[in-house]
């Protein structure tokens, strides 16, 4: 792997870290007040959109039509399986 091909990869992972602890900022006062669903330091924004979409919650499927504008037809669904099959126990 070269130089180059490093510093990106180390770059994306600044990247999905930051989108991580920005969706921690964004839930942590929904918590606070509610104590409904501590934020997940390993939860991005659109594996939480994905999920709140999932079960029908419309300010996610709203979300989700821009994210998913942004990133891809599906990012968000994705995001939300792969973050479901890495916190699932293994079988």
């Amino acid at each position: 792997m070269t130089l180059l091909n490093r510093l990106a990869a180390v770059a994306l992972q600044c990247l999905i870290a930051l989108d991580e602890l920005v969706q921690v900022a964004i839930r942590s006062p929904i918590y606070l007040v509610t104590g409904h669903n501590l934020p997940s330091a390993h939860e991005t924004i659109s594996a939480w959109v994905g999920m709140s979409a999932a079960l029908g919650k419309g300010w996610a499927i709203e979300a989700q039509k821009l994210i998913d504008a942004i990133f891809g037809q599906g990012h968000c669904a994705r995001a939300a399986n792969h973050e479901a099959s890495v916190d699932s126990p293994a079988q």
